[in-house]
């Protein structure tokens, strides 16, 4: 895939590979154009990073850097897609599939949000074949999962919610800024301590205090 093209080459360049004149609708074809960014995110971070906020910096370049457009019902589809052996295979080390999934669509979420202020996101991660780490890094947009997390789920949000239809793992909410979590299951534990925002659990407020 080539980062110097626009979406409209891409769009051009998919649709004529089609020898038999079928035309792509537009919402899958960009999603296919996110897989290439993902194709090369993968062997980005192959290559030199060890550091998991390294994962979120070399997503959010390569969207910066093609400018693409996309609407959140592509993030939606890469979150069925991505955290599946298809895909997921592509990153070397088994260890950090969760968190190069969960910071790649979180990227997405973060980078549309910037654009567009879009009001809400969806995230479906019941068929997802392993946890996905850091969902919700320096978010500040509103994200509906469906399905479980894993670690630092909110890690740093910004001014964000999340409404989590499932459970998560560790360090929920860590370093979290002025936002909400809403977990309609269990996690194995909450951050301490909880700089500022709200964790809810099942509907009632998470207390330090009652632990």
């Amino acid at each position: 895939m080539n980062l110097s093209k626009t979406i409209e080459e891409e769009y051009e360049n998919i649709q004529g590979a089609d020898q038999k004149g079928i035309v792509l609708p537009i919402e899958e074809v960009k999603a296919n154009i996110l897989l290439g960014i993902w194709n090369q995110y993968c062997k980005d971070i192959n290559k030199v990073f060890d550091e998991k906020i390294c994962f979120y910096n070399s997503a959010y370049f390569l969207l910066y850097k093609k400018k693409i457009t996309y609407s959140p019902n592509c993030i939606t589809k890469l979150s069925m897609m991505l955290p599946t052996q298809g895909h997921s295979e592509k990153i070397n080390n088994v260890e950090d599939r969760g968190s190069a999934v969960g910071m790649f669509l979180t990227a997405l979420i973060n980078y549309h949000f910037e654009k567009t202020k879009n009001k809400k996101y969806e995230l479906h991660t019941s068929s997802a074949e392993f946890h996905l780490d850091y969902v919700g890094y320096l978010t500040a947009a509103n994200v509906h999962i469906h399905g479980n997390l894993g670690d630092y789920v909110g890690y740093r949000m910004n001014g964000g919610v999340l409404r989590i239809f499932g459970n998560a793992q560790y360090d929920v909410g860590l370093e979290m800024g002025d936002s909400e979590i809403h977990l309609s299951g269990f996690c194995l534990n909450v951050a301490k301590p909880l700089h500022r925002g709200k964790i809810f659990i099942n509907g009632a407020e998470f207390n330090y205090k009652a632990f």
